[in-house]
């Protein structure tokens, strides 16, 4: 017979009586530790030392819920409303969160991250000038900036640097964001402040944290608002939920033809 396969893991270890989540025994940790401390433990491998857990749990407050209208709500309200299970209509809004929903924190953070080595070298502004510029001619989005709802500043954005200030948290990578949002207004002449999307992809980039995880700060907090919805569809709407009805459907394909 070959030899047994074997599966790696660096996270956590599981046997009768026992359960050891990087290191730390589960049951030590319930009770002495928040559950943003378990996410920061989960995603660094290490227990926060100071602040990092209460600032984790902010963010996930902050992007807990955002109305009825997101495509995420959306879809699982109206999976719901067609009889799927509790647990299956929450993954369906999950799914939902993408590049275009909820995908603006992972790209703002990896871009961050690849401009911090001249923000070091020449300093916040002029690194910012040269990356805004370099988006400006190539025609990309900047990704964090800009808001459909909140003008002229995202209030979002505010609270959690204050907090991140307050906690200890805020670091280049905030003072880099910052930096970008003045250097846009300088180059385009428009005012696209930084967002809550923007402003999440600072911190946990002063929390270390790997801008590949930008979108499990989106959906881990979303994941609390879309229950909410999906047990109100269940329990107190119709069933078979339809965004619109016959006539709001705009048809511009062929008109009726013969076989």
């Amino acid at each position: 017979m070959g030899e047994k396969d074997t599966f790696t893991t660096a996270v956590s270890y599981v046997k009768p009586g026992k359960a050891i989540i990087r290191g730390y025994d589960l049951v030590e940790l319930i009770g002495r530790i928040s559950f943003g401390d378990m996410v920061y433990l989960l995603f660094t491998g290490e227990l926060p030392q100071k602040n990092e857990g209460k600032m984790i749990e902010a963010i996930l407050v902050c992007t807990a819920e955002h109305g009825l209208n997101t495509p995420s709500t959306n879809a699982a309200r109206s999976v719901a409303s067609c009889g799927v299970p509790l647990q299956a209509s929450v993954a369906s809004g999950i799914i939902a969160i993408g590049d275009f929903h909820g995908g603006a924190i992972e790209k703002c953070a990896e871009m961050l991250r690849k401009v911090m080595p001249s923000a070091l070298e020449k300093g916040y502004d002029e690194a910012a000038l040269e990356i805004v510029s370099k988006y400006k001619e190539t025609n990309k989005r900047m990704h964090g900036y800009g808001h459909g709802i909140h003008q002229p500043k995202d209030p979002r954005k505010i609270k959690l640097f204050e907090l991140a200030e307050q906690y200890g948290i805020a670091g280049n990578y905030v003072k880099l964001a910052d930096a970008i949002e003045v250097a846009l207004k300088q180059v385009t002449q428009k005012s696209l402040p930084l967002n809550v999307d923007g402003a999440i992809a600072a911190i946990i980039s002063d929390l270390g944290i790997d801008w590949r995880l930008g979108k499990a700060f989106f959906f881990i907090g979303r994941s609390a608002g879309l229950t909410a919805h999906v047990h109100e569809q269940i329990v107190k709407e119709k069933p078979m939920r339809r965004v619109y009805t016959w006539e709001d459907v705009n048809y511009i394909g062929h008109a009726e033809r013969k076989l």
